[in-house]
């Protein structure tokens, strides 16, 4: 099974990695940004089984979620651009 974390924009994932940290977005995320948001590797059925288990549910579903148009302002101070980002991309 294993850990994995994941940034996506749209439904896009930019970054992923499984079994260790990768790299660390955190630096994008304040503490209010964290979510619970439904994951593909939960077993939903065996929690509906054991409603006991609410709290590990809860600490499974723990998402970094921030609106795009929040992120880029962060983006550009940490001297990132979309001009940039597409001139790597070109390359």
């Amino acid at each position: 099974m294993g850990t994995s974390i994941e940034l996506t924009v749209s439904g896009v994932s930019l970054a992923y990695a499984k079994n260790n940290m990768g790299h660390d977005f955190g630096y994008l995320f304040q503490s209010q940004d964290l979510a619970r948001r439904p994951c593909d590797g939960i077993d939903y059925d065996y929690y509906a089984a054991h409603p006991e288990e609410e709290g590990e549910l809860a600490e499974s579903e723990l998402s970094f979620v921030r609106p795009l148009s929040s992120v880029v302002p962060r983006l550009q101070i940490l001297g990132h651009s979309l001009a940039t980002a597409c001139r790597m991309a070109v390359n």
